[in-house]
């Protein structure tokens, strides 16, 4: 055979070298474009105002445009859809859109007015988003208020574990701590097709082995409980015996091999379960629990519950039938009944179901206060009217004013006041002004709560009624508060007042206490200083009194008076009273002087 000459072998060579290294370029590139479609590991300048399209198919179809035009649009696409019918839409409309698609979902479905259209359609782009720019998606969702983070991040990866699980955990390595639990929750519940073993390594690697023991937790619950006392065991090994320290999921499959441990055993289980729990707190929230659903199902395993504990420890009863009265008053109520029947002191367990009832939502025991029986309607009424002066005391008095008793209704406003005062003298000045208002009970309750603070400490209740509102007439309440301290000390603050109209205010509250006493010089003399309009309105507010009590005064004193405006009112109010004296206080003479000046401002008018 002949050879090819050196030369000829050396370019095919170099040839056949050029090839292979074009294709190892072109492939190494193609595998990074892959990679990078699904997850870039390094940190993207893309806003989610400005989404970058991923590559083939970028422009978004006329029709899918005209869709996401607005939120209104897009609700009304899948408002009147069934649950299943409307997942197959999302499912296929989604499949056609782009990365910028679908991050303008996201920002659109914050417009619309169903809040489960919005979480299922923001949920279904999130899962979507995964296969295009995980980073990028978190940036998205990182843009939408903050109570929805947790579910979308949960969500993106749930399907971000099955694309790429080492890349899913790498991603939410990356996280902070509430975020990352997050995505641990979304990994581990997606991937259950890997062992315990591994799911609980993974928890670990994310920090979150909380997360593992909660979620098998949730499926123990799911599990028949075919030995329950070694699942017993099992699980306080596992998770202690701290009810405090329990997540809900936890306690859940607690309370589910519990339950399942005592139908079957009856108070030996009851005894053997106690004693895994020291705190009496502790027992008494698995008693109440066990009861709230064995005294319809079990009832007479019940009884032998109930009457073991009042005999052995009727506190530990009590604060069972308390515990089960925070989360259902009328459920713990209508328990107690049962419990009392039989007993010595058959009203006890009642009235602590009502008192736990009060404590813990007094609103609702108001609110079913009919379901009760009649004779314990009026305790339990008082008794919720008494715990809501504390968490709203505001509520209170709508329902005081149904009681036809008024000595009743004196009694718990009364109460109310004193203790709202001293716990947040504040509110109850406001509320008082307010009920007042509504009431025309002025100055009943609301003096009386500023009046008590400005006595233990006038500049405090001063600083406060600053902060309040003015009343419908202009007025500030500081008026109240600096009137209430003596004429020399309140002229003494009187410049703390905000306006004219609380000035003038003051000036009245002092001017009464010396028209009490007869002192008209003085009276009238404290606003001589005053603008000649805030003069006249304090002696429009005073003639007639003075008229009432010593026409003289006012009689002597017209000639002095500051203006014609003055004289014509001071003339006004002397023939009004003249008019019903019997006999007249005023002479012919003096009658027509005061004639002539009402007439003639008649006349100009």
């Amino acid at each position: 055979m002949s050879q090819s000459p050196p030369s000829k072998n050396f370019l095919v060579g170099v040839a056949i070298g050029v090839l292979l290294v074009c294709a190892s370029t072109i492939a190494i590139l193609f595998f990074r474009h892959q990679d990078g479609s699904q997850l870039d590991r390094t940190e993207s300048t893309v806003s989610p105002s400005n989404a970058i399209d991923s590559g083939a198919g970028n422009a978004i179809d006329s029709d899918l445009e005209s869709l996401l035009d607005s939120g209104d649009s897009l609700e009304r696409r899948f408002e009147s859809m069934a649950p299943l019918e409307r997942k197959l839409a999302i499912a296929d409309l989604f499949d056609k859109f782009n990365e910028k698609g679908l991050q303008k979902i996201l920002v659109l479905t914050e417009e619309f007015d169903s809040s489960v259209l919005r979480d299922e359609l923001q949920d279904a782009a999130v899962r979507k988003l995964s296969s295009f720019h995980a980073r990028r998606a978190l940036k998205y969702i990182a843009a939408l208020p903050d109570e929805r983070h947790f579910s979308l991040v949960k969500a993106l990866f749930q399907e971000l574990s099955w694309l790429d699980l080492d890349r899913a955990i790498s991603e939410a390595e990356r996280l902070g701590d509430k975020l990352k639990r997050a995505a641990a929750e979304g990994i581990l519940t997606a991937r259950e097709d890997l062992t315990a073993e591994n799911r609980l390594n993974l928890a670990k690697q994310l920090d979150n082995e909380q997360s593992f023991h909660e979620l098998a937790a949730l499926e123990l619950i799911d599990k028949h409980v075919d030995d329950p006392a070694s699942t017993w065991s099992q699980f306080v090994q596992d998770y202690g015996n701290d009810l405090e320290s329990l997540s809900d999921s936890e306690r859940t499959a607690l309370l589910h091999i519990v339950r399942s441990w005592v139908i079957r055993d009856g108070m030996l289980a009851v005894e053997a379960i106690n004693s895994s729990f020291p705190l009496r707190e502790s027992r008494a929230w698995l008693t109440q629990q066990l009861l709230s659903t064995l005294i319809a199902e079990e009832p007479v395993l019940a009884r032998e519950i109930v009457d073991e504990l009042r005999n052995e420890d009727r506190a530990a009863l009590l604060r069972v039938v308390q515990l089960w009265a925070d989360d259902d008053g009328l459920g713990a109520f209508n328990a107690a009944i049962w419990m009392d029947e039989g007993a010595d002191d058959p009203m006890r367990m009642q009235l602590a179901a009502i008192e736990g009832w009060a404590s813990s939502n007094p609103h609702t025991l108001m609110a079913n206060l009919e379901q009760l029986p009649e004779h314990l309607q009026e305790f339990s009424r008082n008794t919720a009217l008494l715990e809501m002066r504390w968490t709203s005391p505001e509520s209170v008095p709508a329902f005081v004013e149904q009681i036809g008793d008024q000595e009743t209704q004196d009694w718990l406003l009364s109460n109310l006041m004193s203790s709202w005062i001293n716990h947040d003298p504040s509110a109850a000045f406001r509320w008082a002004s307010e009920y007042e208002e509504a009431s025309g009970l002025q100055g009943r309750y609301s003096r009386s709560a500023l009046a008590a603070m400005a006595r233990n400490n006038t500049a405090e209740a001063l600083a406060l009624a600053l902060t309040l509102p003015l009343n419908e007439r202009g007025i500030g309440p500081e008026a109240m508060v600096i009137g209430g301290q003596g004429k020399d000390v309140a002229l003494e603050l009187i410049d703390h007042a905000r306006n004219p109209e609380t000035r003038l205010s003051v000036l009245m509250g002092i001017g009464s206490t010396l028209l009490y006493f007869n002192d008209y010089d003085e009276m009238f003399n404290l606003v001589e200083d005053e603008p000649i309009e805030a003069q006249f309105k304090y002696f429009e507010y005073f003639a007639r009194q003075v008229a009432s009590k010593s026409p003289q005064y006012l009689i002597d004193k017209f000639d002095s008076l500051p203006n014609d405006d003055f004289k014509r009112h001071c003339s006004d109010v002397l023939l009004f009273y003249n008019s019903f004296s019997d006999p007249p206080f005023l002479s012919d003479e003096q009658v027509k002087k005061f004639e002539s000046m009402v007439n003639e401002d008649e006349e100009t008018q």
